[in-house]
């Protein structure tokens, strides 16, 4: 009989050569890959002619599929044809002396939606569309975040988020166009609210748990879908700055909240990193899935966010072009300011500013939200930096440039 240690050995060994047997010809098959180990954690190596769009293998966790954030399964609201913003009628109860009454309330939702991007200039447009007096400010309008973050972190519901726009919904139901107009039935309420949320464009990072994305390496379903459903009619404005300059700025601007300590070097330091984990990603990912994949960068340098193509090719897919304004940053001041808050608001179909209006509201204006004392002591970046970031967005430029046109190549 063979002693203890060596019937230990045999089946040792006979584990070993089971194993080897079986996974060399995976191995030489190409189905089993190494398993990589990088700074945005562990992948799955697959080649790209496996990739396939909404299939595939889970790039990170596996997380839970949450059915109750699918607005999919939302009924649309009968929108009422007599109000130009999109208002229905709700039936609430309320207390009237001491019984409770059930009566119809008007709630709207926005009319118009500034989606992105961050430190772009939103902040400024948005006040600035603000002073017409076609629209209405609600209790809340600018930083809502309800359909990329706060449904999610906040447990947030639908009619919480239509109760931003109660107050703004008592005004637009008091006015009434003094106009008379064949193509509208009287009387005709013609204010406009709208809300300015300028992550919604990119943020998801819970897109793996809503349903219709299982089992995906890159979202099937995004905002884009829900806000479509909910709101097929809305208008979408983007505006775009030099993504080199906007990333730089969004260090600066998030220093200021997360207490971070502004230098050139750690903006370049951070920048070297995020483009490292980027091409880590690409390595077995798509471009677009490593674009939804908030986890290869802190905020010190969110460069996914000016890969602006990739996202507005996704709103593009659900939205038609009419009901979406592309605005570059560089026109909403100087020379250009006048011509870009005209075309504006012919796309929301108001009228433009008056004379009056244009001195008052846009001529030789301080721009809001600008940046901070800190920020302006540090200066601009390292040549170095802004190199190494010209040669990371270049491409990124051109698919744009070829979807828009050329003025987004920002030479």
């Amino acid at each position: 009989m063979l002693s203890k240690n060596r019937r230990w050995a045999a089946l040792l060994w006979i584990v070993v050569c089971g194993m080897w047997l079986v996974c060399v010809p995976l191995i030489k098959s190409g189905l089993i890959t190494k398993l990589r180990l990088s700074s945005i954690g562990p992948s799955l190596g697959i080649g790209r002619d496996e990739l396939c769009y909404g299939k595939g293998f889970r790039p990170f966790v596996n997380r839970t599929l949450r059915p109750d954030w699918d607005l999919m399964k939302t009924v649309p609201y009968k929108m009422l044809p007599h109000f130009k913003n999109p208002c229905f009628l709700q039936k609430v109860t309320v207390w009237v002396g001491d019984r409770i009454k059930s009566q119809q309330k008007l709630r709207c939702l926005p009319y118009f939606f500034i989606i992105g991007f961050p430190k772009s200039g939103t902040t400024d447009l948005w006040h600035r569309i603000l002073r017409h007096p076609d629209v209405v400010y609600g209790n809340k309008g600018k930083e809502l975040m309800f359909f990329n973050r706060k449904r999610f972190y906040n447990n947030r519901s639908l009619d919480h988020y239509i109760s931003y726009f109660d107050e703004a919904a008592n005004i637009i139901q008091d006015v009434v166009s003094s106009s008379a107009c064949e193509s509208h039935l009287f009387p005709y309420h013609h204010l406009i609210t709208g809300e300015a949320s300028v992550d919604t464009i990119f943020d998801n990072k819970r897109w793996s748990q809503l349903p219709g994305n299982q089992g995906c390496n890159e979202p099937v379903i995004t905002t884009a879908d829900f806000l479509r459903h909910l709101m097929p009619d809305t208008r979408l404005i983007v505006v775009m700055r030099n993504p080199v300059e906007r990333v730089y700025s969004d260090y600066i601007y998030e220093g200021k909240i997360l207490r971070y300590n502004l230098s050139k070097a750690d903006f370049h330091e951070a920048v070297l990193k995020a483009i490292k984990n980027h091409e880590d990603c690409r390595q077995y990912f798509t471009e677009r899935g490593c674009a939804y994949n908030g986890s290869l960068e802190t905020y010190k340098a969110r460069l996914r966010v000016g890969m602006y193509h990739i996202f507005i090719r996704d709103w593009l897919r659900v939205f038609p072009w009419e009901q979406m304004l592309f605005i570059r940053t560089d026109d909403l001041s100087g020379e250009n300011a006048i011509k870009t808050y005209q075309k504006i608001f012919r796309f929301l179909q108001t009228r433009p500013f008056t004379r009056a209006e244009e001195e008052k509201y846009l001529r030789h204006k301080r721009r809001m939200n600008a940046r901070h004392k800190e920020g302006r002591g540090l200066g601009d970046m390292l040549d170095a930096t802004k190199r190494i970031l010209t040669n990371f967005y270049e491409p990124h430029n051109v698919a744009l440039a070829k979807l828009l046109n050329e003025r987004y190549l920002w030479k």
